[in-house]
């Protein structure tokens, strides 16, 4: 168990989404589509598939369909993606391209910025991957977590309130004392439902104007995990 800190108001323990957020998924799904469709088609290919998946998943979070790990869900979007764009996909190929996310690059600010974050802070991954995605993905990009939590451990995909209250009730985390950082404003509004500090991390070049009514939703809006460090030093929301 992690536990909370509870002697102080700055967080000791961060939990951080992973896909999109400290891995760039969009362009590794981009380099998948690009060695089965080929450049010219890869932008296309890489639309359907990326809208298959979407509702794949929105489906398992709505309870149409149990829960299956993100990574086959990845593989019959693949599937579908094929059959919308007439590629022929062997069955091989899409559970190929289906483990893409197993070697997932961070962003450039990442490993150095965990790095940073490591010294004062517990690092608890909090990830819609499953268990073998979560673990591939995170030892090829050099994240060192104090744990790792994928979606696979709780039979649900974030924002599902499972998610957050298995993190907090597992761990024994006072919310309070945490930090929840992420890329994506829905997943930091879920996270702060539970009672979690937030931060939201920019990935979209997001304009000043923007960064300051993130700046306003949640406790901290940074550019990158390495503004982070400083904006818990001064645990002042920071843009």
């Amino acid at each position: 168990m992690l536990g909370g800190v509870g002697t102080t108001n700055r967080p000791r323990t961060l939990i951080f989404d992973v896909l999109g957020t400290l891995l760039d998924e969009d362009a590794g799904l981009l380099a998948a589509a690009t060695e089965l469709a080929g450049p010219e088609h890869a932008a296309a290919f890489a639309s359907s598939w990326q809208q298959a998946h979407a509702a794949a998943l929105t489906n398992v979070r709505d309870g149409a369909r149990p829960y299956v790990s993100y990574e086959a869900l990845h593989a019959e979007a693949v599937g579908a993606a094929a059959a919308e764009t007439g590629l022929p996909v062997t069955t091989a190929q899409g559970q190929a391209a289906s483990r893409f996310g197993h070697h997932l690059e961070p962003f450039d600010d990442v490993v150095a910025g965990l790095d940073e974050l490591a010294r004062d802070h517990r690092l608890v991954g909090l990830t819609n991957a499953g268990t073998a995605q979560a673990f591939a993905m995170s030892g090829h990009a050099g994240l060192r977590w104090t744990t790792l939590v994928s979606s696979e451990t709780v039979g649900a995909f974030k924002p599902d309130p499972r998610m957050y209250a298995h993190a907090r009730t597992s761990l024994a985390l006072d919310p309070g004392s945490c930090l929840f950082v992420a890329a994506h404003p829905w997943d930091l509004d879920a996270a702060a439902a539970h009672g979690f500090r937030t931060a939201y991390v920019d990935r979209s070049a997001s304009t000043s104007t923007e960064m300051d009514a993130y700046g306003r939703r949640f406790d901290h809006a940074v550019a990158g995990v390495g503004g982070l460090a400083a904006a818990l030093a001064a645990d002042l929301p920071t843009t």
